[in-house]
């Protein structure tokens, strides 16, 4: 229906009300499409908000086409202090480019990655090169989809130290605002 970008942002609305109720050491992460990251309503909505606690999860499912407009809008949300993440890194289009051009400050293995690693030589190889490159890059590493003991202590020995998935927990709604009666 052509109403991604809307309704991508009205999951921003939602998300970014949620950010006063965290503890202050915790940060938002809200996944977007690189068409929405250059939206202007996006930036209109973090300038709002303490944007150095907001994580934005670029997908790398998404074609990005045109790097010349992205790359802009996206310095100029870090210049507020949002984070950019480069999420389902391995699943998507432009894979090693996407990675280059983006400079992510947080990389996202895809669970196909993640998925089977402790038996799984090649998998090994690529998070430890992953690891590597994060290091190298100064970006944070996060494994996604853990969904056993035996993954991760892999990725535990393999140097990954950041990661999600049911192994570790459930997605649980968010706190409750309490609000105190006068």
């Amino acid at each position: 229906m052509g109403l991604g970008r809307e309704l991508e942002l009205a999951a921003v609305d939602v998300a970014l009300t949620q950010l006063p109720l965290l503890s202050s050491d915790e940060f938002l992460s809200i996944n977007i499409s690189p068409d929405t990251a250059l939206a202007p309503g996006l930036h209109h909505r973090l300038v709002r908000v303490d944007a150095s606690r907001v994580v934005l999860e670029l997908t790398e499912h998404d074609h990005v086409d045109d790097y010349g407009k992205l790359l802009p809008e996206l310095a100029r949300l870090r210049s507020r202090g949002v984070r950019i993440a480069a999420d389902d890194t391995g699943a998507g289009y432009a894979g090693l480019q996407h990675l280059l051009r983006l400079e992510p400050d947080i990389l996202k293995l895809d669970l196909d990655l993640i998925r089977g690693i402790d038996g799984d030589p090649v998998r090994r190889a690529l998070a430890t090169s992953m690891v590597r490159f994060a290091a190298d890059v100064g970006a944070d590493l996060v494994a996604e989809g853990i969904e056993t003991e035996a993954e991760l202590v892999t990725l535990r020995g393999l140097g990954v130290t950041l990661g999600q998935g049911y192994h570790l927990g459930r997605p649980v709604p968010p706190p409750l605002q309490v609000r105190q009666s006068q």
